[in-house]
């Protein structure tokens, strides 16, 4: 059996958006569900909620559209059938198989239209209350072992990476860029190592850390104002500089890598500000003594560069994470 995920490999734009946008201009009551979303969107990015729970909230808005299987219908219209990909209309075959987190009422025209078999994530058109979520590569796979135990795959399109759970189980793998297919493995091999290192920074992972940081900054400075209604200014800069590491470290300890507070993690942790230290040091050195640009911009440029080195001396050395 043929495989193919639907969103770029078979169709090149994202449909479960572009129905949410169709379906919002034509009732935009959907609009009461925003607030909502975005609270358990930001929840999820700080770890509290699943990404099945985002999709369970945002899938919620189909209870404001009166016939989604209707709309599903006009959405496919003559401007989004010509949205499919050519690649794949040129070896399309009777018994190909669509398998996508897109919901299955938006999925049902469009496999007729192409008389291909489909499966998707069960939303309730009425309700929007999620049944099954293919909104993982994992998840997809075994929805497929599920509804077709004894088929093979064959042949297996996705524009994703991270569908490799799904691609390994193929005899034959692609991954799709626009009109263009090319190996599975030649664009892992060439991708895949900047992809799996540039995920460490598109991730809740390091939100969190980033909100952390802010709460660190603004935590600094009113314990070194406070001190310095006691102390001299310099001895307040040093006292505030510690207690607000020491919150940092609660605070990355307990909401950005989840690990125990310990007084060995303590230790590590401090020296991983050594590297931030020096990078930023260098970098306002350069900009401002060498290249005699504004202190501020070369301050501003310091911070920058020295956030991701701090994260991952902190997520691979003081917190014990192991590099993917």
């Amino acid at each position: 059996m043929k495989v193919y995920d639907f969103d770029g490999a078979v169709y090149r734009g994202n449909s479960t958006w572009e129905f949410y946008w169709f379906c919002l201009r034509r009732h935009p009551r959907i609009l009461t569900c925003l607030p909502r979303q975005i609270w358990v969107l930001l929840c999820c990015w700080f770890g509290a909620r699943t990404q099945a729970a985002f999709w369970q909230e945002f899938y919620a808005y189909f209870q404001f559209v009166p016939d989604v299987d209707h709309l599903a219908s006009r959405f496919w219209d003559a401007r989004r059938l010509r949205k499919l990909n050519s690649a794949y209309l040129a070896v399309r075959r009777e018994g190909d198989l669509i398998i996508s987190s897109s919901p299955e009422c938006l999925l049902k025209p469009i496999s007729r239209t192409l008389g291909i078999g489909f499966v998707g994530s069960a939303v309730d058109s009425q309700t929007g209350a999620c049944h099954w979520l293919g909104c993982c590569a994992t998840e997809k796979l075994r929805r497929f072992r599920q509804q077709f135990p004894k088929e093979k795959i064959e042949v297996y399109w996705s524009t994703r990476i991270s569908d490799h759970p799904v691609a390994r189980e193929a005899e034959e793998r692609r991954i799709v860029r626009g009109s263009r297919v090319a190996d599975w493995d030649d664009i892992v091999a060439r991708e895949g190592y900047w992809r799996n290192w540039l995920s460490h920074f598109i991730s809740p992972e390091f939100f969190r850390f980033w909100c952390v940081g802010w709460l660190n900054m603004a935590a600094a400075w009113i314990l070194e104002a406070s001190w310095s209604l006691i102390f001299s200014p310099n001895l307040a800069f040093a006292v505030g500089y510690v207690m607000s590491l020491l919150f940092s470290f609660a605070l990355n300890s307990k909401i950005t890598f989840r690990t125990a507070m310990t007084a060995y993690r303590l230790g590590k942790y401090v020296l991983s500000y050594v590297p931030n230290f020096l990078v930023q040091t260098l970098t306002v050195l350069f900009f401002h003594n060498l290249l005699h640009w504004p202190y501020l911009l070369a301050y501003f440029l310091a911070a920058i560069v020295g956030t991701p080195v701090t994260f991952f001396c902190l997520k691979f050395f003081a917190f014990h994470k192991q590099a993917a």
